[in-house]
């Protein structure tokens, strides 16, 4: 993807029974790949820590990462959660925008500098990920530790103009959506395990209008070249 103005709108669900954890579990993510290949933080992280969603931006300032976190309301259990991201890439010399909606309704927003200005673009990342379960922070921070399973449908990005919204209905007090009725999406799936895939459906594409069931793995949209050079869009899936 080109640097400038996008929507990216999609719906999750977390199953009645996701056990909270005092960790972060990132269920979308914007990321920025270096130039060096060097282990950087997501530009922007989109996750449920405890029993809350929040929303984590990230950019440089003099050499140093910077994080802003910003929260985004009680998370639902057994609930389709609907969200749009509207994001205008910063640039050196311009800031940039992120307006959060769930459920047709504004729940948290970001002005000035949202990525490094360095490296690629920023790429969509989609999937349950757990940055304190990787080997090198030791299994201790896996004890007591259950398996994550998230429930993903209607992925869409779209380019925008810089200011670009949707309507949206006032914020709730303190960031938590509305009860207002969410748009239809596929029925909600029960916790006893994942929506089966057709047989059909090729191994790493999500089944059409269905919902994918992601634990540790994700649906990563890359930016690849074909043998000329020119970037291409791609789909696949990718293990953690």
């Amino acid at each position: 993807m080109t640097p400038g103005s996008h929507r990216f709108s999609f719906a999750d669900y977390l199953p009645g029974d996701w056990q909270e954890r005092d960790l972060d579990t990132i269920v979308a993510q914007w990321f920025s790949t270096q130039d060096d290949g060097g282990g950087i933080k997501p530009v922007v992280a989109l996750s449920v820590h405890g029993g809350d969603w929040q929303l984590k931006v990230h950019w440089m300032s003099h050499g140093e990462i910077q994080e802003a976190v910003i929260p985004l309301g009680a998370a639902r259990l057994g609930h389709w959660n609907r969200w749009t991201f509207d994001i205008t890439w910063s640039s050196a010399d311009r800031p940039g925008s992120i307006a959060v909606m769930r459920d047709g309704v504004a729940v948290g927003s970001h002005q000035g500098a949202n990525n490094y200005h360095r490296g690629d673009p920023p790429h969509f990342r989609i999937g349950a990920y757990r940055p304190n379960w990787r080997p090198e922070k030791g299994p201790s921070k896996r004890v007591g530790a259950s398996e994550a399973v998230l429930f993903l449908d209607d992925i869409a990005i779209t380019s925008t103009t810089a200011g670009a919204r949707p309507d949206a209905l006032p914020t709730a007090p303190g960031g938590a959506a509305s009860p207002s009725k969410s748009p239809a999406l596929s029925p909600g799936p029960t916790p006893t395990g994942p929506p089966s895939a057709s047989s059909s459906t090729p191994a790493g594409e999500a089944p059409v209008g269905g919902a994918a069931a992601l634990a540790g793995g994700a649906f990563v949209l890359l930016r690849r070249r074909d043998a000329t050079g020119s970037p291409r869009g791609g789909l696949r899936r990718s293990r953690t």
